[in-house]
């Protein structure tokens, strides 16, 4: 959601804040030590504190509570409406549009379903900069994947979600380590001539012995991580960027139906599947470069 929001406000020259994304903001150069997200990608040397989040986030719920005011009094000077990716309702551009027809010059957004492929495609360089990882997080992940790019021509990233999707749409999403070996097996076949290598990252604990014979690295995340997946410390909050950035750096993606895949594919311009079945096959045809996150 935060690339297809920000997307809109680039369109529309106007700044964009985000309180939700203050446990992050500071790993990336673009946020880091802003409660603003500007238009640049200069970083700030010091993060920002986090008594200031915390009062920037109340203080937003507050006003986007005072918004409902304006569904009564249209001459408020805080304006609200529905904005959503649903065909009957409107979308966030023409939202913004309507708010500023109508004299407002803050908009207050509370939904994750805002989508505008459109724009995150045109603005996709900036939105790049902004969310570059700061220096000392990509440094773990580049000693990893040069060493692995000594031994192979291609790489794939795989994204194996596992702690959430247990029980997420019944479990349809959650396939196990073999499914994607299988898949794995299947991709570097493709390649003749060529060896195919492996950056695996998961939000669970994954053992090498189910990749033994494959030429492969984990992600720094698979070092934090427990059976069940991830717990939300500050050291796996570090280690989901560095597992993205890592993805972001593969030549192909494989994953299933997630915005982290698909994030660190529109961020790395690299070609994505994204597999809903067993029965699927990943050959090099089936990845396409999304316009924007899912």
């Amino acid at each position: 959601m935060h690339a297809h929001l920000l997307a809109c406000c680039l369109e529309k020259e106007c700044h964009f804040l985000n309180p939700t994304l203050a446990e992050y903001g500071d790993f990336y150069k673009g946020t880091r030590g802003k409660l603003l997200i500007q238009t640049d990608a200069c970083p700030r040397h010091k993060s920002v504190p986090n008594w200031q989040n915390r009062i920037a986030y109340g203080c937003v719920r507050l006003l986007y509570q005072l918004t409902k005011i304006s569904r009564l009094l249209p001459w408020f000077p805080i304006q609200s409406g529905k904005a959503t990716r649903n065909p009957l309702g409107k979308g966030l551009l023409e939202f913004l549009d309507e708010l500023e027809s109508r004299g407002g010059r803050i908009a207050f957004v509370s939904t994750w379903k805002i989508r505008n492929y459109e724009l995150c495609a045109k603005h996709a360089e900036a939105i790049r900069q902004i969310f570059t990882p700061i220096p000392e997080f990509k440094q773990s992940v580049d000693d990893r994947m040069k060493r692995l790019r000594l031994r192979v021509d291609v790489v794939l990233g795989v994204h194996i979600r596992h702690g959430d999707y247990r029980n997420h749409e019944s479990g349809n999403l959650f396939f196990l380590p073999e499914d994607y070996r299988r898949w794995m097996e299947e991709f570097a076949s493709c390649f003749s001539g060529q060896k195919v290598g492996f950056a695996i990252c998961s939000d669970a604990k994954q053992r090498g012995e189910d990749f033994s014979g494959l030429e492969f690295v984990f992600g720094p995340g698979n070092d934090e991580a427990g059976e069940y997946g991830n717990r939300r410390r500050d050291p796996v909050k570090r280690v989901i960027v560095e597992d993205n950035y890592m993805l972001s750096q593969c030549d192909y993606i494989l994953g299933t139906v997630s915005t982290f895949c698909s994030w660190a594919a529109y961020w790395g311009n690299k070609p994505l599947l994204q597999v809903q079945s067993q029965s699927e096959h990943a050959t090099p045809e089936r990845f396409a470069v999304p316009s924007g996150p899912d």
